[in-house]
Formats: structure tokens, C-alpha cells, sequence
């Protein structure tokens, strides 16, 4: 090819790619993460909603049929209790007329029960709620429940939709419904645990189990889950990466759409309550083995999704409220960490001294539609 040939094809190339630049023809440079932050920070502070306005909870329902809220840490009491007291309002509010639990299906018919005044025992309670839910805080919203439903038209029920143990394979449970599918995926995943990661399958039949519920209620539903099972996208570290695996807000967009939203509840720096591992890999081990402590979590680092929405009260952001093309929406389109923990804390990624420990790579607009921060947090005085 002639040289005026090369330079006319250069030329085009570089006009096809914005034009001629100072040094050289090169692509257009995108604003990094830490360019585009100012903005996010701004959008923040001019459309961050106060938790407690109507407009909040009306921008974290829009138009759904299920919204889950989720918990960025099982053992935060405010987070516990922000989700709870958004519960309370929408079914005070007549939208909510159904609670799905992160908890062994089984256990929570003993739950439904005792909230529809078919118990009468009080002290049965906390031998139903396993795990996350055995603290005062739990026994208290689920008290107020029972007495909400007694002067109800609709009186609200109460599902769990996790298959974690097989315990209703072994024992009848009374008025728990659907006991041959729920004992069938309990039962597929006692087997496949011996295969290794199992909580690509979990989500999936929890999945299911929200999506039978909200075809029963044919109403609202509000979902208790962690925010790395509501989420609406897989993480970015995801240590669960085989083909296929998706967590259950993911199955859940695919069989409902636009009718399921995704809540993250989190928060800035304080307390939490989690199984400590010792340093070892947590996912080998009993769950009974890790002794449950309480830890004390720093200020966010700036860069994270806290460290840029953190605000002196509780706030409710509305991503769908970001405007298409902005820099603030190009912001919360990157991936960037976010405070994840489950039930264990202090595992191999601590003692390697890394920062993801307690921290998830998620892409905001991908994972949530609404993130709800709190500037602090207790830990859980867990039974």
C-alpha cells in the first residue's frame, strides 16, 4: 500500500475514533472510577431519601410484586431492625401480605403458626427460628406480627423457602404445606454437598419456593435474605464460579421481570456478630465449629459503595433514579466493593491480610435497584 494510502486510512481511523489528538491517534480515554466519584457523591446528596419518608419505601417498592431486603451482614441488629421496620410499614400500608425468611421451610410453619394465634405458646418461638433469628429483636417483630393479625382482614403468613437441613423428611410438621418438593430439594442438596459448592443449587430452589409463594399470595411479598442471595447479578469474586451458578434474585428476574426488586441494606462502620473461622476455610468446616463473636468494622474506604453513600441519618438511594448517560450513572454502571458477610467472618482472606474479607465486587446498577445505608451498626446478641 502507498504511504498517502497508509496516512489516509490512519486519518479515517483516527476520525472514526474522535478525531485527531494532541501526541498521536488514540481512543478516547474513559474517566477512571476516582474521576467519576464527585458525581456519584453529588446525585447522592441531592436524591438520597430519609428511610423513614413515605417516598422512601414507595421508591424501594415502585411497581413489584416481591421486593427482598436484603441484609449485607446477618449480624448487624440495625440492619435487623431497619428491614424490620420497612416490613412493618408495608404491611401496616395494606401492600405486604406475605414474609419469605432465609430459614429451613419446616421450621418456619411453627413460625406461621404462632403468627396466626394457632399456638399459644410463646416459648415454642425461638426453637423455630434457627440461626439467624434466634435474638430478641426476631421474637419481638414476630410478637408484634401475631398481634397485627389478629384484628386483620388479611392476616399475613409467613414462609420460609430455605432447604438447608432435611428435618421435615424425618418429621410431619403440621400445616406445612408442599412437603414432598421442599423434602426433594433438601434431599438433592444433602447429596450434592459430598460434590462440593452447593449454593448455586440453594438459590435456585429458593428461588422457586419465593415464586410458589407469590403465585399463593397474588400479592406483595417482602423477602428476608442476605443481599448476596437477592442481588440481581452474580459477584464479581464469587467464589462459586461453575457454569450456571446465578444467586436466587437472578432466577428470580427471569421468572418475574420488572415485577421483582432487589434491596441492599447496609451500612457504614460498627458491630456485627459472626461465626469467627480462625483463619481456616470456613466451607470445610461444621458450622457449629466457629464460635460466634462480635467484631468491630472500620469506616468504609472511600472508593467502596458505603464509603461514597454514607450519610448522617439512614438513606434510601433509588438507583432506577440515576439519569441515563451521566457521569453519576456511569459510576454506579463500574464494579466496586461492598460490605458482604455472612454468617463467619475472619476466614483465609484475613489471615492473608487482604482487603475482600467482609467485602463483595458487585456492579450497583447490575445487582440492586435500591441501596438503603445506614451510618452504623450493633451486633447481635445472638441466643
Amino acid at each position: 500500500m502507498p504511504i498517502s494510502a497508509s496516512k489516509s486510512a490512519l486519518t479515517i481511523v483516527c476520525v472514526l475514533w474522535g478525531g485527531l489528538l494532541v501526541g498521536g491517534c488514540r481512543p478516547p480515554q474513559r474517566e477512571t472510577a476516582e474521576e467519576l466519584q464527585p458525581a456519584a457523591r453529588s446525585w447522592a446528596q441531592t436524591n438520597g431519601l430519609p428511610l423513614a419518608s413515605d417516598r422512601a419505601l414507595e421508591a424501594v417498592v415502585g411497581d413489584s410484586t416481591v421486593v427482598a431486603l436484603g441484609e449485607a451482614a446477618h449480624g448487624s441488629l440495625d440492619v435487623f431492625e431497619a428491614r424490620a421496620s420497612m416490613t412493618k410499614r408495608l404491611i401496616e400500608a395494606g401492600w405486604a401480605k406475605a414474609i419469605v425468611l432465609e430459614n429451613d421451610a419446616w421450621h418456619t410453619c411453627r413460625v406461621d403458626a404462632y403468627v396466626q394465634g394457632k399456638t399459644s405458646d410463646p416459648s415454642a418461638l425461638p426453637y423455630s427460628l434457627i440461626g439467624l433469628y434466634q435474638h430478641d429483636a426476631a421474637r419481638e417483630f414476630f410478637a408484634w406480627l401475631r398481634v397485627f393479625n389478629r384484628n386483620a382482614e388479611e392476616p399475613v403468613a409467613v414462609y420460609g423457602m430455605d432447604v438447608q437441613t432435611d428435618a421435615a423428611c424425618r418429621t410431619e410438621i403440621a400445616g406445612c404445606g408442599h412437603r414432598e418438593e421442599l423434602c426433594a430439594q433438601a434431599e438433592t442438596l444433602q447429596g450434592s454437598r459430598a460434590l462440593g459448592s452447593t449454593s448455586w443449587l440453594r438459590d435456585e430452589f429458593m428461588a422457586t419456593n419465593v415464586v410458589r409463594v407469590a403465585n399463593e399470595v397474588g400479592a406483595g411479598v417482602v423477602v428476608w435474605v442476605h443481599s448476596g442471595h437477592a442481588m440481581k447479578s452474580a459477584p464479581m469474586l464469587a467464589w462459586d464460579t461453575r457454569k450456571g451458578a446465578a444467586p436466587m434474585g437472578q432466577h428470580l428476574v427471569g421468572e418475574l421481570g420488572r415485577r421483582y426488586r432487589a434491596v441492599n441494606v447496609t451500612f457504614a462502620t460498627g458491630g456485627v456478630s459472626a461465626g469467627n473461622t480462625g483463619g481456616r476455610l470456613f466451607r470445610f468446616r461444621p458450622r457449629r465449629s466457629a464460635p460466634m463473636e462480635e467484631f468491630q468494622l472500620a469506616e468504609p474506604p472511600p472508593v467502596t459503595v458505603e464509603g461514597t453513600l454514607v450519610a448522617p441519618e439512614p438513606t434510601v438511594y433509588s438507583l432506577g433514579e440515576l439519569a441515563p448517560g451521566s457521569e453519576a450513572s456511569a459510576w454506579f454502571a463500574r464494579p466496586h466493593f461492598s460490605r458482604s458477610i455472612g454468617s463467619t467472618l475472619g476466614g483465609w482472606r484475613a489471615k492473608k491480610g487482604s482487603a475482600y474479607n467482609g467485602w463483595a465486587k458487585i456492579v450497583p446498577r447490575e445487582s440492586f435497584d435500591s441501596v438503603v445505608v445506614l451510618p452504623d451498626s450493633r451486633a447481635i446478641d445472638f441466643d
